[in-house]
């Protein structure tokens, strides 16, 4: 025989006969609770023991009689608080979350307005509310993705618009007239403009003297430099090509046309300029099955 809701099994004696019976004895004391068929019942056990003899789910809505007033209705908490009742039910008061449940995964780490880092969002709320003062999730992520990221030289960390972190050349430069000739034969308006220029094409351009370059014709306009070889003047004026390229150490896989497997394409073009050969494109991807990566140091 199943018994159910608090019931116990017992069996007569005189008919051998298995029967339910509700055997909770409950005490006098009086701490009454409200159920969620709107009875007041003068304790917890009372209303285990109604549910019991009705045979149907009686559960304990709140701490206190029905008729009386939520304690939580007219209290406005802030700060990420939550109302909590007093055991008796007559009383509340707003606290703060004592506890938050361990995310284990850096990508439940939120931004706060205030410019810090939480591992979570409760952990934002748990202090807003400690400090009483308002703290928001500003960004899903860190605040700073830029944090301890390394650029080259002449680029800076800046944010994509999923705000990750990627290094890009500098493209701001004070209007400060101050004239450097670079090695390319060229007059820039400051170094600061050199070195985004040399950042943009990836070349080794240096300052070869403060001050325009000379009026007179430019020796790289003469010089007719092999495949991705750059012109570079020294500080004689003296025009050779030469093979500065900068790669940086992205891995993005292309097959040349030599049929090896290069890093990426600057370096595919920064091989063809060491080998004084045309490296071409042949598609994105290790070559056949072959796995034969040159990177040049």
């Amino acid at each position: 025989m199943l018994c159910t809701f608090g019931s116990q099994c017992l069996v007569d004696e005189s008919t051998n006969r298995a029967y339910c019976r509700c055997g909770e004895t409950c005490s006098e004391v009086f701490a009454p609770v409200c159920g969620n068929d709107g009875v007041t019942y003068s304790s917890e056990c009372q209303l285990r023991l109604s549910s019991c003899t009705q045979q149907r789910r009686i559960l304990v809505l709140r701490q206190g009689p029905c008729d009386l007033q939520d304690p939580c209705e007219d209290i406005e908490c802030q700060f990420g608080s939550f109302c909590k009742p007093s055991i008796d039910g007559q009383t509340a008061r707003c606290v703060c979350p004592e506890d938050c449940p361990y995310q284990g995964n850096d990508q439940s780490v939120v931004c706060g307005t205030d410019g810090k880092n939480y591992p979570n969002v409760c952990e934002l709320k748990k202090t807003s509310c400690r400090q009483m003062r308002k703290i928001e999730v500003k960004f899903d992520g860190v605040c700073d993705p830029c944090d301890g990221v390394e650029c080259p030289t002449s680029q800076v960390c800046q944010l994509d618009d999923r705000r990750n972190p990627i290094c890009r050349c500098n493209s701001i430069c004070s209007p400060d007239f101050r004239p450097m000739c670079g090695s390319d034969g060229r007059t820039y308006t400051n170094e600061c403009t050199l070195r985004v220029e040399a950042c943009k094409s990836r070349k080794n351009i240096r300052i070869i003297y403060t001050g325009e370059c000379s009026s007179g014709a430019n020796p790289c306009d003469s010089l007719q430099c092999g495949p991705y070889q750059n012109c570079d003047i020294d500080l004689l004026g003296i025009a050779t090509c030469q093979c500065d390229v900068a790669c940086e150490k992205a891995v993005r896989l292309v097959c040349g046309s030599d049929e090896q497997t290069y890093l990426n394409e600057c370096e595919m073009k920064k091989q063809g300029c060491l080998l004084k050969k045309s490296i071409k494109l042949a598609y994105r991807g290790e070559c056949g099955n072959s796995f034969s990566v040159r990177l040049n140091t």
